[in-house]
């Protein structure tokens, strides 16, 4: 086995997209998951995986909760161990439903990111069984979800399931990348007072950090939440920084970001604006409507049970409705948690026009005429009469809140 390192090209090549090909258009209804993101290492992938189901609740908790809040969800994979996981959770026949709803794609990352002795710092690397032929985890798309398939237990059933895949993935070379990485990061450091004082800095250099021999290299630890030293800071300020240029690649406006460290994300407010995670305002509002948690109605279900819930809240997510909530959610209350009391009150006060008298007119007319016709209709009035108030009424946020308070039921 041979790692083939590959060294940034010059600081001078700037921030830009277009070597990547053209950037989805902005979508901003779309979330990039970083947190559902199964950090390549050159460990265990058996002990990766392990790790992601034992600690992985709040991110798949998160990823539950964005079905509801976003029309579509970018997750992230180096060798598509993030595929496997959700086949693992939610089964083949969830994650089947999940991509033909239009609900989630995959953006893969071929190639992983180093921290370099020897004033090599930042970079990206492959691993190679010999000078041409990659490993499974960094062969050709096709070839790597065969290998990260065949690590299920039970192998899946629907032939078709590899082809959905594909052609909802994206992919992107670490090659082409790690000089924006590698820029980027550096000036998240040296521009911001606060990580200069953590990393005690005396010079603006950040290829020689202390840690590695030069015959060494370090990859990310994303898996502990302990930072030994600088050249860990950098290579998780690294990866966010890898997880918003996916991001901005992919449409996304939003990402749930997987990477432990928190003076990362203080800096970047010292660099721009800061506001709230959408996700705390939807807790906020899951508590104030009494909305149960949609994470353990599905995930605390059994194995077989869980495709069939997920599809509940895909059901859910679909109606005209859910729409109309995800576009009032991010406009009026998406980054403040303390705004979202008022806009649900304000909600409430709105009279629907089919409780108005025109309203009520309408309905009564409507399902007086069908006994008029035919009295054997006067049976399914009720029916009629339900279907009218849908067909009629203007599609408002709290009917679909309303629905998901029912969800135990």
């Amino acid at each position: 086995m041979r790692i083939k390192l590959k060294k940034g090209t010059p600081q001078w090549f700037k921030w830009k997209l277009s070597f990547l090909g053209e950037p989805a258009p902005i979508n901003p209804m779309a979330l990039f998951a970083g947190n559902m993101w199964s950090y390549f290492d050159p460990g265990s992938p058996n002990e990766r995986y392990e790790n992601f189901i034992r600690n992985g609740r709040h991110p798949l908790s998160t990823f539950l909760d964005s079905m509801l809040l976003y029309d579509k969800v970018i997750v992230p994979t180096h060798d598509f161990m993030s595929v496997v996981i959700l086949i693992s959770v939610f089964g083949e026949d969830g994650v089947a439903e999940l991509i033909e709803n239009n609900a989630v794609s995959f953006v893969r990352v071929k190639g992983a990111l180093a921290y370099i002795g020897n004033g090599g710092g930042l970079a990206s690397y492959d691993i190679l069984h010999d000078q041409t032929r990659p490993v499974d985890q960094f062969a050709d798309d096709d070839s790597t979800l065969e290998w990260a398939l065949n690590g299920l237990s039970t192998k899946p059933r629907r032939v078709n399931l590899s082809r959905m895949i594909l052609e909802n993935t994206q992919t992107f070379p670490m090659e082409k990348m790690v000089s924006l990485i590698r820029e980027e990061s550096y000036k998240d450091i040296l521009d911001s007072p606060y990580l200069r004082t953590a990393f005690s800095l005396r010079n603006t250099s950040l290829d020689h950090l202390f840690g590695v021999e030069p015959n060494q290299f370090r990859c990310g630890e994303i898996q502990t939440f302990e930072e030994r030293d600088e050249i860990d800071s950098v290579l998780r300020i690294a990866r966010a920084n890898l997880e918003m240029l996916l991001a901005l690649q992919t449409g996304c406006t939003d990402t749930a970001t997987g990477t432990p460290v928190g003076h990362v994300l203080k800096a970047k407010q010292q660099r721009g604006s800061a506001r709230s995670s959408p996700f705390e305002t939807f807790g906020s509002l899951k508590e104030i409507t009494e909305v149960p948690d949609i994470a353990s109605y599905v995930i605390d279900a059994s194995i077989p049970d869980r495709p069939a819930r997920l599809h509940d809240i895909l059901i859910k997510r679909g109606t005209r409705d859910a729409v109309q909530f995800r576009a009032w959610f991010h406009e009026k209350c998406r980054d403040s948690p303390h705004v979202i009391a008022k806009e649900y009150g304000r909600l409430m006060h709105d009279i629907p026009f089919v409780s108005t008298h025109k309203g009520k007119t309408l309905r009564l007319l409507a399902t007086t005429m069908a006994g008029v016709y035919d009295p054997a209709l006067g049976l399914v009035t009720s029916i009629a009469d339900s279907f009218l108030v849908d067909l009629v009424r203007k599609r408002n946020p709290k009917y679909f809140i309303e629905d998901l308070r029912q969800i135990n039921n």
